[in-house]
């Protein structure tokens, strides 16, 4: 799975996509649900406040992936 996150020069999260790369189709439908619920999850927050975030879309595994990456999506400002 792959994630994308939109800034503003305010560094305020306007955006974010998730690259759905499963094949197993069980693992397409957990990062599809991921997929729809993260921009409500972390929309008009400010990435360099946002730490974690909790389950989305039922997606336990999907969820910790994306809080694993955090720190590299940062990195990125």
């Amino acid at each position: 799975v792959g994630f994308t996150l939109s800034v503003d020069a305010m560094g305020v999260i306007v955006d974010a996509k998730t690259d759905i790369l499963a094949v197993h189709d069980i693992s397409k439908k957990r990062q599809t649900a991921f997929a729809e619920g993260l921009p409500a999850a972390v929309k008009g927050k400010k990435l360099s406040e946002l730490s974690s975030i909790d389950k989305v879309g039922g997606s336990s595994l999907t969820t910790k992936s994306f809080n694993d990456a955090l720190a590299g999506l940062k990195s990125q400002l």
